[in-house]
């Protein structure tokens, strides 16, 4: 799966981000203990060229890390819930799997959203306040960005998909759409 690269607001991508991350981040920290290791057992101390590669290191260990750990808490949507939009994904409808993150730097789970004709409508699990946080904010930069379409958000699955079956394919309006997509993907980690 690490060979496959999943891209923002794909179904898997926090997954694939955390597994793709993770991995790397090990990797990373094994070679430094190994370098660090064979430093000391041939000069007898860590004050050693061998060090200077390892020391180099820390920062991309550290940024692999701490993406590691922002996605950590945060898992894709459950199969069954996917394959039910599945036909929304394959008509460019649908964008999945985006954490986003708020002016503030607070992240947020945002499993599912789904572009309409002149609507946009998520789904968040028990988001509590958390919704009107996400969808102010989003609203806020699609305005921004003169896009006339607003982000609602729905907590229960079963209203969502009750809501998204009248939803109308959007076609006239495609840069409208593309500019919704675009404002919403970069809002994500």
């Amino acid at each position: 799966m690490l060979n496959e690269k999943i891209h923002r607001g794909s179904y898997g991508y926090i997954d694939y981000k955390k597994k793709n991350y993770g991995i790397k981040a090990l990797v990373v920290a094994l070679f430094m203990l190994a370098a660090a290791g064979v430093g000391y057992l041939i000069f007898g101390t860590f004050r050693n060229l061998i060090m200077v590669p390892t020391m180099v290191l820390v920062i991309p260990l550290a940024m692999m890390a701490a993406s590691f750990f922002a996605l950590v808490k945060f898992s894709s949507a459950p199969q069954n819930q996917y394959a039910m939009l599945k036909n929304f994904d394959e008509e460019g409808m649908l964008l999945s799997d985006l954490v986003i993150v708020d002016n503030r730097g607070k992240r947020f789970l945002l499993p599912f959203v789904v572009i309409g004709s002149g609507e946009l409508l998520g789904f968040m699990p028990s988001p509590g306040n958390n919704k009107n946080i996400v969808s102010d904010h989003i609203n806020i930069l699609l305005k921004k960005r003169g896009v006339n379409m607003r982000l609602t958000i729905v907590e229960d699955f079963d209203v969502f998909t009750e809501k998204i079956n009248g939803l109308q394919k959007p076609d006239a309006e495609k840069s409208n759409i593309s500019l919704a997509t675009e404002t919403i993907i970069n809002t994500c980690m």
